[in-house]
């Protein structure tokens, strides 16, 4: 893959205009992302795999949104929805600008210091971090990634000490009471390589010498080959993904019985969800980044706190939503809005998704259609009708099972968006062309900041965003 190099266009912000005490309404907020989450594999989407006891206990008591498609496929586009609470239409990102995040952009974390909230960030992501600009307005913030442990294949958890620096930063969140915190974390787990640490009792059947299949090196060399992908080995995958996710609902955990312990978990808002999904072989391809199917897109989000009400919330949304509805939070709005994120949309706008720069495709989903266009061509490479779930039909996987199930092609290729579409898909595709239009128009572009840090490039390389 090649390197995508991004920057926010979005408001100027004021720092200097800051309340400077709590006021009535203004919760804790507290944002936890397991990087690479797909829904369908935690308790409260139905999966039969006791993969997130923790997740599944939270969600007893939190709104549950079951039909949620992030903005990307991959970390930086769809983490930078959450913090602008724009598409990446409005923001311009990876076409009509280049470089890093400008310091004058507005994100999350500014809005939020804006507010009078202290802000609390850390990363085990090389993209969400300071080089990359997702930082701002975080007055304290921890980055972390192994990753040389990463490069050679060793368990991440060597290295990283997440519980533990998760620790140190609430525990400097939770000293003070005059002002609310906001508190982000993002955790490796369960992205690539798929080796939850050995000593982590919930690995569902693999053995450590299993690892070796779910490093990066092995993922990437494996998806370079394609398809027909071994039923067997993408079973075997499977489980390693599901101990990496067990593993990372296992960190929220801790941080929720640390709120607790602290005597700010009742009264905060807190947030479970993923920056994108992962693939087992759906259309054709592993890993994320490269497809804009459910597998890749539909992620978890649970919202609880006081005011939220319990419950299922059937409404489509996506990331930005939520970010411009923490935003109005932070302003003094009352969180129940959180439970009704979908009345910040409207209802007749589809959803839609971009791929990275590589690939360079976006879809729009409305009506259980889904368009895919090529962002080069401005052409329709994919036409076909969703999921009950609201995306594409798998190509292969029954995780709950441990069988892979080949796709019979039901997929309608289409080569232009006027031929062979009927009335539902040709709607879609000028939404998608509209998108195209403003995502590649006229507006004033950020220099780079030169080339890449070649330690920035390593990172990237570990996690498998660049070939080596």
């Amino acid at each position: 893959m090649s390197v995508l190099v991004l920057v926010l266009l979005s408001a100027c912000h004021d720092p200097s205009q800051r309340p400077e005490t709590k006021g009535p309404g203004r919760p804790d907020l507290v944002v936890v992302v397991l990087d690479a989450a797909r829904a369908d594999h935690f308790g409260p989407y139905g999966y039969e795999r006791a993969t997130t006891p923790r997740a599944d206990a939270f969600a007893e008591r939190a709104a549950r949104y079951q039909h949620v498609r992030s903005e990307a496929s991959y970390t930086f586009l769809s983490t930078s929805a959450l913090f602008t609470g724009a598409s990446p239409a409005e923001t311009g990102l990876g076409a009509r600008s280049g470089g890093r995040v400008p310091e004058s952009m507005e994100l999350l974390a500014e809005r939020a210091r804006a507010a009078g909230y202290r802000t609390f960030g850390y990363s085990e992501n090389p993209y969400v971090t300071p080089y990359f600009g997702l930082a701002q307005g975080f007055e304290h913030f921890d980055e972390a990634y192994p990753t040389e442990d990463l490069r050679a294949g060793r368990e991440p958890a060597t290295t990283i000490d997440s519980s533990a620096r998760i620790a140190a930063l609430l525990e400097a969140a939770t000293a003070e009471d005059d002002r609310p915190f906001f508190f982000y974390a993002h955790l490796l787990r369960p992205h690539n390589p798929y080796q939850p640490p050995t000593v982590w009792p919930q690995h569902f059947g693999a053995r450590p010498e299993d690892q070796r299949f779910g490093s990066t090196e092995a993922l990437l060399a494996l998806s370079r080959r394609g398809p027909p992908f071994d039923p067997a080995l993408i079973a075997r995958l499977i489980t390693l993904y599901d101990a990496n996710l067990s593993y990372g609902d296992a960190l929220f955990g801790e941080l929720l019985d640390r709120l607790e312990a602290a005597g700010r978990l009742d009264d905060a808002v807190v947030v479970l969800t993923a920056d994108h999904g992962e693939g087992f072989g759906e259309e054709g391809a592993l890993l994320h980044s490269t497809r804009l199917d459910d597998a890749r897109l539909r992620v978890p989000l649970l919202i609880r706190g006081p005011g939220v009400e319990a419950g299922v919330v059937e409404a489509p949304i996506q990331l930005a939503d939520l970010g411009q509805g923490l935003r109005r939070v932070m302003e003094g709005e009352a969180p129940g809005l959180l439970a009704r994120l979908d009345t910040l949309r409207d209802p007749a706008r589809p959803l839609v998704s971009w791929t990275n720069a590589a690939t360079g495709q976006l879809a729009a989903w409305r009506d259980g259609r889904r368009v895919v266009l090529d962002a080069r061509s401005g052409e329709v490479v994919r036409y076909d009708e969703a999921s009950p779930d609201g995306g594409s039909a798998p190509d292969a996987l029954d995780a709950r099972s441990g069988e892979v199930v080949l796709n019979d092609g039901a997929s309608r290729e289409a080569t232009s968006a006027s031929g062979e579409l009927d009335a539902a898909g040709r709607a879609l595709a000028a939404v998608l062309e509209e998108q195209l239009a403003r995502w590649t128009g006229r507006s004033e572009a950020v220099e780079e900041d030169g080339p890449l840090d070649p330690v920035r490039r390593r990172q990237l390389e570990a996690l498998g965003y660049i070939d080596p």
